[in-house]
């Protein structure tokens, strides 16, 4: 799988956020965006997992725009679980990861 951004820029109102920022992922690995806090790294994530919309540029994922998938077919692709959780029905850690498996798996995991 290549994940590849490509010039994204992205602002909330007048706050530039994202500038020109490119980036290409080949292959298997772990990976890390460092920063301290309010550089964009979050907005960032969620321009690649096409919650958010850059105002110009793209991302792509094996030369596909993220835009062009729907939401089932990129959570099988790209994993993605928010800092913060506003859940009102207990899971263990073990059910939260399986919570990846959903898009799989159509079913979600069950709390003991």
């Amino acid at each position: 799988m290549e994940l590849r951004i490509n010039d994204v820029n992205f602002s909330y109102g007048e706050k530039k956020i994202l500038s020109d920022i490119s980036l290409c992922i080949d292959g298997p690995g772990f990976y890390s965006i460092l920063g301290p806090n309010g550089v964009g790294k979050s907005t960032l994530i969620y321009c690649i997992n096409n919650l958010l919309t850059p105002q110009s540029g793209n991302v792509t994922i094996d030369g596909k725009d993220v835009k062009s998938f729907t939401p089932q077919e990129l959570a099988k692709i790209i994993g993605y679980i928010p800092y913060s959780s506003h859940t009102s029905f207990p899971l263990s850690v073990a059910d939260t990861v399986l919570l990846g498996r959903y898009p799989h798996s159509g079913r979600l995991p069950i709390p003991a």
